[in-house]
């Protein structure tokens, strides 16, 4: 996936699903959202259909610092102080199906844009 767009009217958890094969580093992105996000936005998931996956919380709404500009974002595989990282069931780096991006916002609506989304 080299660039997306994200548009919805609905809020609470929203997501981004993109299929690959490869280990993740994400370099993101942009919003629009007149409220703000809440729950830790953005987290990824990556995983095995089967198996289970690896999922990277922030600490902190890093996607309110993204609201009407570019930031870069690169989630270290193996987690550290900014992202967490959890492992649920028996998922293997060497064999991930897909790759999702997780958004929750206050109210609802917001637009996110994805530059130069990188799974290496």
């Amino acid at each position: 996936m080299a660039d997306g767009r994200l548009a919805t009217t609905g809020g609470f958890d929203t997501l981004v699903r993109y299929p690959g094969d490869r280990r993740g580093q994400w370099d993101l992105c942009k919003a629009a959202n007149e409220h703000a996000f809440q729950n830790a936005s953005p987290w990824v998931r990556s995983g095995h259909h089967k198996k289970g996956y690896f999922e990277w919380h922030p600490t902190s709404d890093l996607l309110n610092e993204a609201r009407d500009k570019w930031i870069e974002l690169v989630v270290p595989i193996e987690g550290d102080d900014v992202w967490k990282r959890t492992t649920v069931g028996t998922p293997s780096l060497e064999e991930i199906h897909y790759f999702e991006l997780h958004a929750d916002t206050w109210d609802y609506g917001f637009t996110l844009w994805l530059d130069d989304v990188r799974l290496q």
